[in-house]
């Protein structure tokens, strides 16, 4: 295996820090269009896949045999699975949850790397990343306490949450090192696919007519063409110039960057918590970044 070349390391933490950025007003464009769960999934499935698989066939310009190909790897099936399940779980989860639950169990992400990352890549879990994920850890609970400073309230509604969040981790992590370890893979079609599968999901689950509210369509359907696709390609392309680890990491800045947008359009103030959690999330990963040295993994 060979040590990953510092240029390409640090274009791969630019790329995740891009993604990360361009993710951030996800939420506030969920929260305007107050469309339901199910909705929300049909038009975010639906318009990111076929973004995906549009600018794949655009730069790839594929022949039939390419574009079946990858059909016969099993993991190029288990792609799809994962992504069916990171685009269903948290759309589904923000919908019927407290947000702050769901969050949470995204939050365990860079965990989730790391341990495949070590049994899949060989990649060893060192003393400085164990203890970056538990100040991030720390920071994001810190961060998502009530305005009391309590915990949030065990119940159903919360414990849905928080599965809700787990499944997006373990899925966006194990896609992460399924990209990392088979660098030939086409990973936006297999995304791409992935979603358009959750899309279908979303509209065997609504109640209503996918197109009752246009405006309400186009707030969500900026998320599913742009925001989404560009973000998650971002993110997931970077993980095969840094850690699956690193790449979570990272990610988490949008669960504090979300709020501020929350914040600054609809005037929701962040609470003391949330300022000091993020900034513990914040400076943690800006020490991280800074200081961690290239590992050996492939390339």
């Amino acid at each position: 295996m060979r040590p990953i070349i510092p240029n390409l390391r640090k274009n791969g933490i630019f790329l995740a820090l891009l993604g990360a950025t361009i993710l951030a007003p996800d939420s506030l464009l969920m929260r305007l269009s107050g469309l339901s769960g199910p909705n929300m999934l049909f038009w975010r499935g639906l318009c990111s896949g076929i973004v995906y698989i549009g600018v794949w066939v655009f730069f790839e310009k594929p022949h039939l045999r390419q574009i079946l190909r990858p059909f016969s790897a099993s993991i190029f099936w288990l792609l799809i699975a994962f992504q069916v399940v990171n685009g269903a779980g948290f759309t589904i989860g923000i919908a019927n949850a407290p947000v702050s639950s769901v969050l949470l169990g995204v939050a365990t992400m860079p965990l989730m790397a790391a341990v495949l990352s070590a049994i899949f890549l060989n990649e060893k879990l060192t003393l400085r990343l164990t203890v970056t994920i538990g100040f991030v850890l720390a920071g994001l609970t810190l961060a998502m306490a009530n305005k009391d400073g309590g915990a949030l309230a065990l119940d159903r509604s919360t414990a849905f949450g928080a599965l809700c969040g787990l499944a997006v981790a373990i899925s966006l992590a194990a896609n992460f090192v399924i990209v990392r370890k088979n660098r030939d893979l086409p990973f936006p079609l297999g995304m791409g696919l992935g979603a358009i599968l959750a899309g279908l999901l979303g509209l065997w689950m609504t109640q209503t007519t996918p197109f009752a509210d246009l405006g309400s369509v186009l707030i969500i359907a900026v998320t599913g063409a742009v925001i989404v696709p560009c973000s998650l390609f971002l993110l997931t392309l970077s993980s095969r110039y840094t850690s699956a680890s690193n790449v979570s990491l990272i990610m988490l800045l949008e669960t504090i960057l979300g709020p501020i947008w929350v914040w600054a359009f609809l005037g929701e103030s962040p609470t003391s918590f949330m300022l000091a959690g993020g900034s513990l999330v914040v400076t943690t990963l800006v020490f991280y970044l800074r200081n961690s040295g290239t590992v050996k993994t492939r390339l």
